[in-house]
This record gives structure tokens, sequence and C-alpha cells, in this order.
């Protein structure tokens, strides 16, 4: 049985770059190398548990106070 490996590509950092930036709190000083890496790893899990690929910030984190979800 071969499994399927799906890994966040360079658009899909750049996505979830403009959505951190757009959404969280720390706006463009947060989406760093070392998060954006993160947020991929999320989205990764989600798809390795046979769900879409989203990421999600919790209240606290985003500008508009509610949990923001991205669909990558």
């Amino acid at each position: 049985m071969k499994a399927k490996i799906y890994t966040v590509n360079g658009n899909g950092l750049d996505e979830i770059h403009q959505f951190l930036a757009e959404h969280h709190k720390g706006g463009l000083s947060f989406a760093d190398k070392a998060s954006l890496y993160a947020y991929a790893l999320e989205a990764e899990s989600h798809i390795d548990d046979k769900n879409p690929a989203f990421i999600e910030l919790k209240s606290w984190e985003t500008l508009s106070g509610h949990t923001e979800t991205f669909d990558l």
C-alpha cells in the first residue's frame, strides 16, 4: 500500500502569510518563517486525518476577537 504524503507548497505558505498578516494581532511581525511552518504543519496534520487543509486562529489571537479559520 502506498501512502500519500501531502505538504503545503510555496503558494500555500504565501496564503498563510497573507491570512496571518490580515487577521492575527501580531500582523506581519508575527508571520515569520517559524510561524508559517508551524501553521503549515497544522494544515498538513488535518489532511493526514482525512480532513480539508485549514488553519485556525483562536479568538484571543485575532483582530476581530472571534475564532478565524482559513482553508488552503
